[in-house]
Order: C-alpha cells, then sequence, then structure tokens
C-alpha cells in the first residue's frame, strides 16, 4: 500500500510541483514583507528570517507537523481547557475572592474577567495548580479546589495536549522511517524486495534499480506524455496516457 501510494503520487507530479512551487513563493513572499517592515518600522523584523531554517531541515518539518497535523484536536482540547478554567474562575470569584490577594495584600479578583486572567496567566503555569498562588487557608471548600485544579485542569488537561502532540511527532516519525525503509529495501518499480534481486540477478538490487527498472526514466516518460501533443501519441502512449488520466497505476510492473 505504501508502495502504490507513492507511486499515485507521481501521476500527480505536475500539480504537486505547482503546489511546492506556489508554497514556496509565499513563504518567499512573506520573508520579503518582513525585510521591508524591518526597514521602515523596526529591525526587530529582520529576526524573524531565521525561521528560514525550518524550510531547510525536514526534522523541524515534522516538529511543525505535530502540531499542526493534530489542530483540530488541540483546539478542541484547548477550548476544554479554557471553559474548565473559567468555570473554576466563576468558583473562585463566587467562594473564594478574598484569597486572590497579592503579597502586598491588592485584590486580584474584583470581576470574574479579572478572575479569569489571572487563572489563565498565572494558574497553569504553577507546577501545583492555583492552589500555590492562593491565600493558604485551610478549609474543606479550599481544599476541593485546589485539589480538583491540579488533577483536572494540571495533571489531565495539559498532559492530555502534550500527548497529542508527543503522539503525532512519533507518527510522523514511524510513517517517515516506512518510507525510508521502503525506498531502501524494495524497488520502486515494482515493489520487489531487494534481497530477492541479491540472491538471483548479477548485479544485484543496484544493477536492478539503475537499468531494469529506473524510476527516473518512468517519471521521464511521463513528463514525456505530459508535454506531447495527444495527436502524436503512439499506441503504447496512448494506453498509459489514459491509465495516467485515470490514475490508475497497473501499466506499471508491480508484483
Amino acid at each position: 500500500l505504501l508502495h502504490a501510494a507513492s507511486v499515485g503520487l507521481t501521476l500527480k507530479v505536475k500539480p504537486a510541483g505547482q503546489l511546492l512551487e506556489r508554497t514556496s513563493l509565499y513563504q518567499d513572499l512573506i520573508f520579503i514583507v518582513v525585510a521591508y517592515l524591518g526597514l521602515w518600522f523596526s529591525p526587530l523584523f529582520h529576526s524573524l528570517h531565521l525561521l528560514a531554517v525550518v524550510r531547510k531541515s525536514p526534522l523541524l518539518q515534522s516538529v511543525i507537523q505535530a502540531v499542526t497535523v493534530n489542530g483540530r484536536s488541540l483546539l478542541v482540547t484547548a477550548l476544554l481547557c479554557f471553559i474548565i478554567v473559567y468555570l473554576y474562575s466563576i468558583i473562585g470569584f463566587v467562594l473564594f475572592p478574598d484569597d486572590f490577594r497579592t503579597t502586598e495584600g491588592d485584590l486580584q479578583c474584583e470581576t470574574i474577567t479579572e478572575c479569569l486572567v489571572f487563572v489563565l496567566t498565572s494558574g497553569l503555569r504553577a507546577g501545583g495548580g492555583i492552589g500555590d498562588l492562593l491565600h493558604d487557608r485551610r478549609s474543606t471548600g479550599r481544599t476541593l479546589y485546589d485539589f480538583s485544579f491540579f488533577v483536572i485542569v494540571i495533571v489531565c488537561l495539559l498532559n492530555i495536549v502534550s500527548g497529542i502532540i508527543i503522539d503525532t511527532f512519533a507518527q510522523l516519525r514511524d510513517e517517515r522511517q516506512a518510507i525510508d525503509e521502503d525506498t531502501k529495501d524494495r524497488c520502486f518499480i515494482c515493489n520487489i524486495e531487494n534481497n530477492k534481486f541479491d540472491r538471483r540477478v548479477e548485479g544485484g538490487f543496484e544493477e536492478h534499480v539503475k537499468h531494469q527498472h529506473n524510476m527516473w526514466e518512468y517519471l521521464y516518460f511521463m513528463h514525456h506524455l505530459m508535454r506531447k501533443p495527444n495527436h502524436e501519441f503512439t499506441g503504447q502512449e496512448s494506453y498509459v496516457w489514459g491509465k495516467m488520466q485515470r490514475q490508475d497505476i497497473s501499466f506499471f510492473p508491480l508484483n
């Protein structure tokens, strides 16, 4: 399946190339705009050009994809986290407003908005949750409030977000590793494992992929069909072109 998907992608080499060029063009335009912003407004904008290293590193691109691939799951989880934090802000505003004080005695929970901002900006960053930041008051309500916030928000929700990112990164790494292994251990055209050629074919796997089933010759042939007028096709070229139009890879000598 992995091989078939890889071969199928070659049927879209022209649209894929156009998309790649378009994406690269957009990135270049963004960097040009940032350069002009650095010249006109502030040199600090020039520091954004350091992000160009992401374009050169497949590993960094995988890190970015680990966040963007499951972006919907992360957004839904973040929304749930925000709702729960908002509920805790309301509870704190109603039941424990006097505990939201600074060391100077200033009240930080005079409104629900102030409570929400305080819990979001400080409570999520505290290792023990919101209880580490409030005045210590020994009561059953405060104990339940502090402990439940720590378990639900700090332990569960934040770790769920981290788990989604880590699992996605591991999945992308496994997929890349599987593709690399498939590329090295199998013929791209016929999908036969390399050890079979090493035992039965003179010159082994290297001879096969370079001369018998050279994938670049297949690609050049497909590109030739894309540029050649249809009325000049030979019988074989018409057959292959028809398969390409239907995204049918049966003309490849697949095993």
